[in-house]
């Protein structure tokens, strides 16, 4: 969403407009406060403040003076430096978090202690009893049910309830951040496997009575597991059958979903054949724009009902694995025993911050890491982007078994959000010194050289194509402590603007919605060479490749954009499973 979009949310909806604000941005507040703060309370306090001030005064920001994400980093790191100063040294003592959102703080203050009162006076004096205890007290939740004598599920589902009714009571509450900053010290996700843990607020449903073996003429088809999110049904398929040279088309042509108003839905996606073993391995999406609770799934001369449920909801991380936590970002990891001396390893990333957990240990994996008596090679799971990671290993049951993981991959998934910014071209073959800054998060990174290239490809028919390449070398300026770059993906070329526009959920449409958005000619990532040198980091961290083809005019300048970055964190994570 764009901020002037934003804005106009804050004012017409606040509740709706301050939560956007905050899922977008409250992690990139909380490390901006970490760097001169360490108690928890104090950095909450300097969010919350933060997205107060931002909210009472939103009318004296400028889009065309800066973006949101800058103007709510400096207010933020403003307050950690002055409320650093005026400490000294960190308290220990935790705030009473509510109470103290809930001070005047001047002639924009909206919400004073008798206005929490009154709302907390609307609930049941059990309900508000609890939510006494737990932000104004410290308590935690099962130190609640223990003082209430009620189960531990119990005081956390009616917190939660609670906590939504507050919301009602106060929507101001809600506009300042405050039941924001609550509402963060009790999760809320739901979880599958193939998905990955996810915000309960994601729509996702799974099929049920999976897996399903379907007798065709074409041969017996396993329907692995059925998921819809994000507008797409996936569904994972093996399928066994006689060795044809035309299987792709004929499983194409046969295999397709309908939607309950009779919708045709074409799968795409990948596939792959298992000659060894006779079969087809397809990981296919069918895009619809809503869920269901049912689509029919034609299997050649058979048709069959995939029935849909949403995922369930949990409160609690416990409840899928043993979760720990650097920085705001999670590993969850269970283990099984698939027999007497082997243990199936699962873990699954979670976070709300710009950089998510997309790979465990070292990537690429180093010589010495993989010669180390504890290593463990980790498969990515589940559908793309899920954080779902799986591996076995050697142990012993009945005895603990001591996970070590050394470090991290982070993914900074940027799309049309990302930097952007326009690099001269030369006019000859040959390098030119240049400088342009661009940042990801706190990293800071420029670009220091552009080089132009004539480059000579063979084709099959043994003619010469000729063209031209030219090279944008990346170096990193500052890192997040403990982080080394690996990669960055890029979008370039002649930028066009286009009306851009959204689906309409209740029609299926796409509707114009009058903004104009920046669009490119080509993409493409970094020269995988440029990574490495010997086995140590290069000097020149990426290569950014662009191509013109030997018909095509080559510019004095181009824009870039940066889509995505990844880089290891030497983060250790470490777990006993017993």
């Amino acid at each position: 969403m764009t901020d002037k979009k934003l804005l106009h949310l804050l004012d017409q909806n606040p509740e709706e407009g301050m939560g956007l604000l905050m899922d977008q941005y409250i992690g990139l507040l909380w490390s901006a406060c970490r760097l001169y703060l360490t108690n928890p309370e104090d950095i909450r306090e300097c969010v919350q403040e933060t997205f107060a001030d931002f909210y009472g005064k939103r009318e004296r920001f400028r889009t065309e003076k800066g973006t949101i994400k800058a103007y709510l980093y400096v207010i933020a790191k403003r307050k950690a430096i002055r409320m650093a100063t005026q400490n000294g040294k960190q308290s220990a003592v935790p705030l009473e978090m509510l109470e103290e959102a809930a001070a005047d703080s001047g002639e924009n203050a909206i919400l004073n202690r008798e206005a929490l009162e009154q709302a907390l006076s609307q609930l049941k004096e059990q309900d508000s009893r609890m939510i006494r205890m737990r932000y104004y007290d410290g308590l935690t939740c099962r130190e609640i049910a223990e003082a209430m004598h009620l189960p531990v599920e119990t005081v956390k589902k009616r917190q939660q309830r609670s906590l939504r009714k507050l919301r009602l009571a106060l929507m101001v509450l809600a506009a300042l951040g405050i039941l924001g900053a609550c509402a963060a010290a009790v999760i809320r996700v739901r979880f599958n496997p193939v998905t990955g843990i996810r915000d309960a607020e994601e729509e996702i449903y799974r099929g049920t009575m999976l897996p399903m073996e379907v007798e065709t003429e074409y041969g017996r088809i396993t329907v692995e597991y059925a998921i819809w999110q994000e507008q797409s049904l996936y569904v994972k398929m093996t399928v066994v059958h006689s060795e044809e040279d035309d299987w792709f088309d004929t499983v194409r042509e046969n295999i397709w979903a309908e939607s309950e108003d009779g919708t045709h839905l074409r799968g795409s996606g990948s596939s792959c054949q298992d000659l060894r073993n006779g079969l087809l391995i397809l990981d296919w999406d069918f895009t619809f724009y809503k869920p269901q609770e049912q689509f029919l799934f034609h299997l050649f001369d058979q048709t069959v009902t995939l029935q849909m449920t949403a995922l369930t909801e949990y409160d609690s991380l416990d409840a899928i694995g043993k979760p720990v936590t650097h920085k705001g970002r999670t590993l969850v990891v269970n283990g099984n025993w698939k027999d007497e001396n082997t243990l199936q390893l699962n873990a699954w990333s979670y976070g709300k911050e710009l950089w998510k957990i997309c790979g465990l240990g070292h990537y690429p994996i180093l010589p010495e890491e993989r010669e180390k008596e504890d290593y463990v090679l980790w498969l990515r799971d589940g559908l793309d982007g899920s954080g779902s990671f799986t591996a076995e290993v050697s142990a012993q049951q009945g005895r603990p078994y001591q996970l070590r993981i050394p470090a991290v991959s982070l993914k900074a998934e940027l799309g049309t959000e990302g930097p952007l910014f326009e690099v001269p071209i030369p006019a000859e073959n040959g390098p030119e010194a240049v400088d342009i800054p661009f940042e990801v998060g706190e990293d800071r990174y420029h670009i220091v050289k552009v080089e132009r290239k004539a480059t000579e490809v063979e084709m099959e028919d043994g003619s010469i194509r000729y063209g031209t390449q030219v090279l944008l070398y990346v170096e990193p300026i500052t890192l997040e402590k403990n982080t080394k770059l690996f990669s960055i993906s890029a979008s370039w070329g002649r930028m066009n603007t286009g009306i851009s526009y959204s689906l309409n959920r209740e029609s299926g449409e796409l509707e114009a919605d009058g903004e104009t958005a920046p669009f490119f000619s080509a993409e493409g990532s970094t020269w995988p060479p440029a990574m490495y040198y010997e086995g140590e980091y290069a000097e020149y961290r990426q290569e950014l490749m662009l191509y013109y083809g030997p018909d095509e005019e080559i510019p004095e300048k181009t824009w870039v954009r940066i889509d995505k970055v990844v880089k290891n964190w030497e983060q250790k994570y470490s777990y006993t499973i017993r």
